[in-house]
């Protein structure tokens, strides 16, 4: 195999998915671990392992994270309206009318569901 050949090289360290290609790979990029066969050494001589086809933990942990604000959000949603019209006790509230809730809430949703796109646009033009 001609390593000097730069599609070659890209697919050898850029394309390891299978245990088929893991062959292909230099003696070097390889680990002895079955379960993270794949390793990379830095500068400073720490040995990091990685997995074949890490895009599924990574989906799954998104999916994960992403259940768990939905039910935080949702849950908070419900209860802030009861709250703050007076709903679960009439000493303890914000004291506030149900036009006022309902305005506070469509902010709150709408600032919810913006931050996420504004801090996107930031961290890939201006961040890097």
């Amino acid at each position: 195999m001609d390593l000097n050949n730069d599609e070659t090289e890209k697919q050898l360290l850029n394309d390891v998915s299978t245990k088929d290609k893991l062959e292909m790979v230099l003696p070097e990029f390889r680990s002895e671990d079955p379960k993270r066969p794949l390793a990379f050494m830095d500068k400073d001589g720490t040995q990091y392992t990685h997995k074949l086809n890490r895009m599924w933990s990574c989906v799954l942990l998104i999916f994960i994270v992403e259940a768990i604000q939905q039910f935080s959000y949702q849950g908070v949603k419900v209860t802030q309206t009861a709250y703050l019209t007076g709903q679960y006790n009439q000493e303890w509230n914000a004291g506030m009318a149900g036009v006022d809730v309902a305005s506070l809430d469509n902010l709150s949703t709408a600032i919810a569901y913006s931050l996420p796109v504004i801090g996107a646009i930031l961290a890939d033009y201006f961040i890097g």
